[in-house]
């Protein structure tokens, strides 16, 4: 079930873990400090679990009443006086010296049986957990991997290794040759750098003192990592690519140099949005289609919902993560025609490799293959038709539209970011739209 949850401390918080998407986690950092609490609570708002961490050192003595649950069922949207007591069953990992458990039904859901578990410390609460069926004990049972998500993960590393690594000799080759564009690669590995930088700090949890410094260096620490990155990739793809494929380097060309006022620029990009949006739509009609056939629903992330920063962030995310990934399968895409030697057989290979490693996730098997091989094959269609600017405005779409919690329903809690994104795609498309005319009327006038 959909849940949200809420960290506060006495002392500051900060992350062990920078990356997009990452601030404070819901166990990162770790519970330590006397008076830490975590709660999270359903769409609802009513309390599902509590955890608090109770004093290091206490002389209180032990009360002499028991302690009053009352408020806590209150604030989980239960009755306690509905609930039988019952023997405890799970461990909190807060100290306690008084536990209890009590077995029910749930008032929306008459005849689901669930358990609340509950321990206190001198009468304080440290721990209140509403279970379900749907609850594991997630601390003691490990999650197995299958034979196909261990094969994925194999297949993923091994061409990110594999990619770096010739990327790096096809670098070497091309700066001996003389053949690269070192001002448009510059260009492309400051933007990364940048938009990275921004993007992580706008996800970032910010505080005052020395850890809001060390939290800079460690964002500017990826940043710098990712822009070289996007640099080695363009520097290996653009010179061979420009030899052996040169349409699809004319309008990413002219991008680069800020030419956006290009027609064939800005109809390349109304390509890539009406192909990142048929990728949205297949994506959407295959969840929908797992679901139908017992698949649990994914409500993605949802850290673009906390405010306008995070939603920027979201977006930043996407202009750095579209271009990287574009480059990246380009390249790859390169690969596969220096061993085949034929275009044809290349796009065919490119298409089932990646509809075979996409089958190999969660989902029905057979949808999984259906619309990945229809997904890829409008990717790989609009890689070599279109070229590499159509490419990445395509990823930046269809990244946004999983990105993000996108809704029909604008009146909902989801409908803020719905708009953003609605509105830059949109404002895109128009613009666009009027550059790729040419100052040509849409509609002809019609004589007599």
């Amino acid at each position: 079930p959909l849940s949200f949850w809420y960290r506060e401390s006495p002392v500051n918080l900060q992350g062990t873990i920078l990356a997009f998407n990452r601030g404070i986690g819901l166990y990162d950092p770790q519970a330590r400090i006397a008076g830490e609490i975590t709660t999270q609570s359903d769409v609802h708002g009513h309390l599902t679990n509590l955890e608090a961490v109770p004093p290091q050192r206490d002389d209180s003595p032990p009360p002499k009443d028991p302690m009053n649950w009352d408020p806590l069922f209150q604030a989980a949207g239960l009755d306690s006086t509905k609930f039988t007591p019952t023997d405890p069953q799970w461990q909190p990992l807060a100290g306690w010296d008084s536990r209890t458990a009590w077995t029910g039904t749930m008032p929306e859901v008459p005849g689901t049986n669930i358990r609340v578990e509950a321990a206190s410390w001198r009468n304080r609460p440290v721990y209140f957990d509403v279970i379900g069926p749907w609850t594991r004990p997630w601390r003691q049972q490990r999650i197995e991997r299958t034979f196909d998500e261990k094969l994925q993960q194999i297949i993923g590393i091994s061409v990110i290794i594999v990619t770096v690594i010739a990327a790096a000799f096809f670098v070497r080759a091309n700066l001996r040759a003389g053949r690269v564009d070192r001002k448009g690669a510059f260009r492309l590995g400051a933007y990364a750098f940048s938009v990275t930088l921004a993007a992580l700090l706008l996800f970032g949890h910010h505080q005052s003192g020395m850890g809001e410094f060390f939290f800079f260096i460690r964002a500017f620490s990826n940043a710098c990592f990712l822009g070289v990155l996007v640099w080695l990739l363009y520097m290996a793809v653009e010179p061979p690519v420009r030899r052996r494929w040169p349409q699809t380097m004319i309008s990413w060309s002219r991008a680069l140099a800020g030419r956006f006022q290009d027609p064939i620029v800005a109809s390349h990009v109304l390509a890539g949005l009406g192909a990142g949006s048929i990728l949205v739509i297949i994506s959407v009609l295959a969840t929908y289609v797992n679901l139908h056939y017992g698949d649990s629903p994914s409500a993605g992330y949802l850290g673009t919902l906390l405010g306008i920063r995070q939603a920027l962030g979201g977006i930043a995310q996407a202009l750095v993560v579209a271009p990287a990934f574009a480059m990246a399968s380009f390249f790859i895409l390169f690969l596969f025609r220096l061993v085949l030697r034929r275009d044809w057989l290349t796009a065919l290979l490119y298409i089932l490799f990646l509809s075979a490693f996409a089958a190999l996730g969660e989902g029905n098997v057979w949808i999984q293959v259906g619309s990945s091989i229809l997904g890829n094959i409008i990717f790989t269609t609009v890689l070599l038709r279109y070229g590499l600017l159509a490419n990445v405005v395509m990823m930046f779409t269809s990244y946004n539209g999983g990105q993000f919690p996108i809704t029909l329903d604008l009146g909902s809690w989801r409908g803020g970011i719905t708009m953003l994104v609605g509105v830059i795609l949109i404002g895109c498309a128009i613009y666009s739209f009027r550059i790729a005319l040419a100052h040509r009327k849409v509609f002809n006038d019609i004589d007599g």
